[in-house]
């Protein structure tokens, strides 16, 4: 927010401290206080066509304007419009929602519950809210499989994107948005908005997924746009780190550099076989949150056979109908077609060896002389619900001794920042530094970040109490907070699905454990994920590194 902005509003917030009551200072601009049902038919009435005033501005219209404004002297012009076929009004949107009814709540609405339906098809997560009574929805699909983690899962998901922009404006204009986009192992369709025409806009993506056809001219502008943005993606050295880190603890993942390898081996054809065998293997897991009931869900999941599975991970925040709830049977099975899915892979994280582990790589942009390091640590063993709470608190602690040591006292670089890393249970941390290069050597910035760790180390060891009581109230009282947004409610929970974890009410189980915690803890936990002696810690060092680099 600019400047300016700050003081337009406390410029409003004065002007109403003279018109309104305290309690009404801040909303009164953006609320009517009293409910008029005929100034709101009033205004309604005045919407009609023959009221219609169309403004085109253009300096090719100079010569036509005869009239001149009493105020600022401008020329201007008005007249009829021309019975023109090519000026008329926008047919009817179907993606206005016009019912906002909220649904009973069911008794039960605080337990998220699993609905057995009997199938290897869906397993749906459901729970009914009586928080927020928004007649919203938000649903994710994430359609998991590892063949699809590859260049052609980029190139159909900005071909889908392409090919639905023209027909999904509508829904934008009705206020309903909507998001295809690549997941770890797979992809995933996002919607969110009002629920009575959502139904609308899901369909629409459906259909043309199922219809989706390859042209010349589309694949030509999808390939150069995705050959742009992998370019562009591993011009930063930032970005470039941190794929590099991802790719190497879930090493099944496909880096940029790869996928930018071989973008232009792919075909059109290539592109259409893939469109075709997108589904041959699926497995639904639904999450529905909002105010809707068991009964919709089951109504909406039971039709669908037996002989087909696949994978979709969705949330909803929504009120829904019989009429309009989603019809995953019609739209995921006869609609898409899906086949059995035969094999589905665990995910492996890759374990860190004792030691130093190095992955270097040069700065893709020659003309670049700036530079990053990551060193990330991991703990030994997967991590339980206390490792994750003392992994949070420990990289809490270290941000701003890590930024006053590293960048104010040292000035290594611009940024120098801990971050804490969470792969599928898997707990770590990591250091990352973005320096340049014609000042550090990467030796000189590795040799730093490790003499950082090593006092961080005897500071946790030898003087946990020092901050540990402060940070641990910040913590609870965080997790007693109240969620301000459905949304935000629910992002909560799609994240356990994402992660497998499925620790719905893990606010609450994060508090029995947060209670219990001591400093003593907190210095076990230090010691094991940064042992006292270098050549014991799990230690991985992504290095982009800079041009007239010193060599490491």
């Amino acid at each position: 927010m600019i400047k300016s902005d700050y003081q337009e509003y406390v410029d409003m917030l004065c002007s109403c401290m003279l018109d309104v009551e305290p309690r009404d200072y801040v909303v009164s601009n953006f609320l009517s206080l009293e409910f008029d049902d005929q100034l709101i038919q009033d205004c309604l009435d005045l919407l009609k066509p023959d009221r219609m005033n169309v403004v085109i501005r253009s300096q090719t219209f100079k010569s036509c304007c005869r009239l001149e404004e009493t105020w600022f002297k401008s020329m201007y012009s008005v007249e009829d419009p021309p019975d023109n076929p090519e000026l008329r009004l926008p047919s009817k949107n179907p993606f206005i929602a016009t019912d906002f009814t909220l649904k009973p709540v069911e008794t039960d609405y605080l337990t998220i519950k699993e609905l057995a339906l009997g199938s290897e098809l869906i397993r749906i997560w459901f729970q009914s809210d009586n928080e927020f009574n928004t007649p919203k929805v938000v649903n994710d699909d994430d359609n998991t499989s590892l063949y699809r983690r590859s260049c052609l899962s980029d190139l159909f998901v900005f071909y889908v994107r392409e090919s639905l922009r023209e027909s999904a404006h509508q829904a934008g204009v009705a206020h309903l948005k909507n998001y295809i986009g690549v997941a770890d192992y797979g992809f995933y369709l996002k919607f969110s908005g009002f629920n009575h025409k959502l139904k609308n806009l899901y369909q629409l993506y459906i259909d043309g997924i199922r219809s989706l056809k390859t042209n010349s001219e589309t694949f030509r502008m999808v390939k150069e746009r995705t050959r742009n943005l992998y370019k562009n993606q591993i011009l930063c050295p930032e970005q470039l780190c941190s794929q590099l880190q991802a790719s190497y603890l879930l090493s099944k993942l496909s880096t940029v550099t790869q996928k930018l390898d071989c973008v232009d081996c792919v075909s059109e054809e290539m592109l259409a076989s893939y469109v075709e065998s997108i589904f041959d293997g699926v497995f639904v897991e639904a999450l529905f949150k909002g105010n809707v009931t068991s009964k919709h869900m089951q109504d909406a999941v039971n039709p669908i056979p037996v002989i087909r599975t696949m994978t979709i991970y969705c949330y909803t925040i929504s009120p829904s109908s019989n009429n309009e709830a989603l019809n995953l049977s019609e739209y995921f099975v006869d609609k898409l077609m899906f086949q059995p899915l035969t094999n589905c892979s665990a995910i492996y994280v890759t374990e860190i060896q004792r030691g130093r582990t190095l992955l270097a790589v040069p700065n893709k942009n020659d003309d670049d002389n700036n530079c990053v390091i990551a060193n990330y640590y991991q703990l030994p063993e997967p991590g339980c619900l206390k490792d994750l709470l003392l992994a949070e608190m420990f990289v809490s602690l270290m941000e701003q001794p890590c930024f006053d040591e590293l960048r104010t006292n040292q000035q290594l670089g611009y940024s120098a920042t801990p971050s804490l890393v969470i792969v599928y249970g898997v707990v770590g941390f990591s250091i990352t530094v973005c320096s340049q290069s014609d000042k550090f050597s990467m030796k000189q910035l590795d040799d730093c970040i490790e003499d950082f760790v090593d006092s961080f180390y005897y500071k946790i060891v030898d003087g946990a109490d020092e901050g540990f009581t402060d940070m641990l109230t910040s913590m609870i009282n965080s997790r007693n907070g109240v969620d301000v947004s459905l949304s935000g409610q629910v992002l909560r929970f799609w994240n356990e699905i994402l992660t497998r974890e499925y620790e719905f009410n893990r606010n609450n189980e994060e508090l029995n454990v947060l209670h219990e915690l001591t400093a003593d803890d907190l210095r076990d936990f230090c010691q094991s994920i940064i042992p006292r002696d270098r050549t014991s810690r799990r230690k991985l060092s992504i290095q982009v590194i800079g041009k007239r680099q010193l060599r490491t």
